[in-house]
């Protein structure tokens, strides 16, 4: 039996899946014909915004100031304490999840990832 949050992160899912590029919802609503040519306009709506206008390309640089999460390490000559930071990146139905930075509250990610 699924919960109402599993049912929620089911549906929220499924929509992202439909709205990342390129796959959209076109949905016309007039016959092409009753359109006719306005003003230069397509007669085929769904034709003319159905083609991805550019490429999203997204990088995680790093962060700073996080909040240190660990007790300090008494066996390394530092007593300050860290965090072992890492990102998790959500387009659409897409995950991305960055390499884990150790003890670093100002990670800097690499530029492979």
């Amino acid at each position: 039996l699924l919960t109402s949050r599993q049912i929620r992160q089911l549906i929220t899912d499924k929509v992202a899946e439909l709205m990342v590029v390129p796959n959209r919802i076109a949905v016309q609503i007039a016959d092409p014909i009753e359109l006719g040519d306005v003003d230069g306009l397509a007669t085929d709506l769904t034709e003319e915004y159905s083609k991805p206008v550019g490429v999203l390309r997204l990088r995680v640089v790093g962060a700073s100031g996080l909040h240190a999460a660990d007790m300090p390490n008494f066996h390394v000559f530092s007593m300050s304490r860290t965090s072992d930071p890492y990102a998790v990146v959500r387009i659409g139905s897409g995950v991305h999840r960055t390499s884990t930075v150790m003890r670093d509250v100002n990670p800097r990610f690499p530029a492979t990832e």
